[in-house]
């Protein structure tokens, strides 16, 4: 919208009174003959023309500083949305509106009949509404399901059945990325409905850009959009539409340590390799996946079972966080098998589609649309009488970065990539954090809101960027903001996880700040390593007390 005066009622008292003095003092010098100190003059027509020009003077202000990147940047609460979007178009750049989050939802029934959902069937979690993607016919035989909107629905193993559906999220927000196994609650009667959750991680929600986000992400918009510099290779990712829940973007190239991607007789950096680190959006999702797993022996009293994961399955995923039968519906209670073993190996067979990055071993390519892997888990509940070469179903839930695959195939089309060199895409390498800490109130105080703290303090740490460094002094600004005058913070215990390419962990533990190390053979640095964490990962305890907390 335009800019508009301000609300009368909420100007500042002391503007409005020098405004006041200021006309006195002009009508008096004007006309000394008038009594401008007192009477009619004075307490009515001088204070509502002060008032007026006190509303005047801060809408030029506004708009002035509207018109100024600089201003901007000082404050972005002073600038209008519409001033700053004509102002950035100008550079090229473009607000983003957000996008909605999209995810399969599983709707368990009870009992083995016809059901059906339509786009008016809403259904709603943690403050957000999701809808099917259309509408829905969930069918009670194979034979029945002919069309794409069609479902099999199929048996839970406890008397109740389910089926699943395609959803997203009716507003744009990155609260709508709601993880696996949240319960979701129906909206409006569906026949014999029982529950309903996310079958895996929502993904893909994100929100309103605000001037602050905007003004911070114009130098992409004002940079050329090509690979000759760091700024313009952001610009050439974060300005291409597909790619707009992309929040940082990290190039190692030629003179940086963390590129290790030189092959040569020769023990020296050659150059013309670009590994582009990517965040495409605030937390990991984790993406469902059926493979057929063989067995390959016995181990722990049960089968040893091995599945192979293509780089096309998930690409550059992080890790497994679970394994189930597919046969088994799994829930949040379903605890799933354990990884015994996770090898990974990588896969640069052209498929005719871009040119193929120089790697050669898995350590280069971890993390990448190239990265490939060989899972082993043991299932207790193999049958006996099961031979080695036997298969069988498996749900395999994968964690990792979105885009990946899309943005290498991007950045290495023959239009966009170096003439003489190559792009590797990777996910940003992750710290995964977990706090906690203790919030101290009177026993008097209203409750404290725990979930927007957890939701505030998630979202800052997960814009930070390639930062390289978290001070607690920022999780405490974030805390603070939401407590009373007389409530204090402990100090807070930051442990962090970084997952190095093989697999193994660096563990970080600080109550003051938590530093990413400098691993340069395994590609950790401030240049690689991201901080992640989740409202989820954080811990609250509220202490009452009754004496002085200041």
């Amino acid at each position: 919208m335009a800019i508009t005066l301000p609300d009368l009622t909420t100007l500042n008292s002391d503007a409005v009174n020098q405004a006041h003095a200021y006309i006195a003092q002009k009508i008096t010098e004007y006309a000394p003959s008038i009594d401008s100190k007192r009477g009619v003059l004075h307490d009515i027509l001088f204070h509502f023309e002060a008032i007026l020009q006190t509303a005047q003077d801060e809408y030029a202000d506004r708009l002035r500083k509207s018109g100024s990147l600089l201003a901007i940047n000082n404050d972005p609460t002073l600038a209008v949305d519409d001033v700053v979007d004509q102002l950035a178009s100008n550079f090229r750049a473009v607000r983003f509106e957000g996008s909605p989050a999209s995810g399969k939802i599983v709707i368990v029934i009870s009992a083995l009949v016809p059901s059906s959902v339509s786009t008016s069937n809403t259904f709603s979690s943690l403050g957000n509404t999701y809808a099917p993607l259309q509408s829905f016919f969930a069918r009670t035989s194979a034979d029945q399901v002919v069309n794409f909107n069609d479902r099999l629905i199929k048996p839970v193993g406890d008397g109740t059945y389910y089926y699943v559906i395609d959803a997203v999220s009716t507003t744009n927000s990155v609260t709508a990325n709601i993880k696996r196994n949240t319960s979701l609650e129906s909206d409006s009667a569906i026949p014999y409905f029982l529950t309903a959750y996310a079958e895996s991680d929502f993904s893909g929600g994100s929100d309103y850009e605000s001037n602050s986000d905007f003004v911070k992400r114009l130098q992409t918009g004002i940079s050329a959009r090509d690979l000759s510099n760091r700024a313009t290779i952001e610009s050439c990712i974060k300005e291409n539409t597909s790619f707009k829940t992309v929040l940082d973007v990290s190039t190692i190239g030629f003179g940086d340590p963390e590129q290790i991607r030189y092959h040569s007789i020769l023990p020296t950096a050659t150059g013309n390799r670009l590994d582009v680190y990517i965040r495409s959006q605030q937390l990991p999702t984790s993406r469902k996946i059926t493979k057929t797993a063989t067995l390959i022996g016995r181990e722990g009293g049960g089968g040893l079972w091995q599945v192979s994961i293509s780089r096309n399955d998930v690409p550059g995923f992080y890790n497994i966080e679970k394994i189930i039968k597919a046969t088994v519906v799994d829930s949040a209670s379903e605890t799933g098998l354990g990884v015994y073993e996770d090898i990974r190996g990588y896969d640069i067979s052209e498929d005719g589609s871009s040119f193929v990055p120089d790697i050669v071993n898995s350590k280069e390519a971890a993390y990448s649309p190239y990265q490939t892997a060989i899972i082993r888990f043991i299932d207790l509940e193999t049958a006996p009488g099961l031979t080695e070469g036997a298969t069988a179903e498996y749900s395999i839930y994968a964690r990792g970065m979105n885009l990946l695959q899309n943005i290498q195939s991007f950045l290495s089309s023959r239009d966009v990539r170096p003439a003489g060199g190559d792009v590797l895409v990777k996910a940003a390498i992750p710290c995964d954090l977990k706090l906690s800490f203790t919030i101290f109130k009177k026993s008097t105080d209203s409750n404290i809101d725990e979930s927007a703290i957890k939701n505030a303090l998630a979202n800052r740490v997960n814009k930070l960027g390639f930062c390289g460094k978290l001070s607690a002094s920022i999780l405490q600004s974030t805390i603070h903001s939401y407590l009373a005058q007389n409530q204090t913070v402990s100090a807070i215990e930051m442990f962090g996880a970084i997952q190095k390419s093989d697999l193994t962990k660096k563990y970080l533990r600080s109550f003051e700040s938590l530093i990413i190390p400098e691993d340069h053979e395994n590609m950790i640095s401030a240049k690689t390593v991201v901080f992640i964490l989740s409202p989820d990962d954080i811990g609250i305890y509220i202490k009452n007390s009754d004496t002085s907390l200041a």
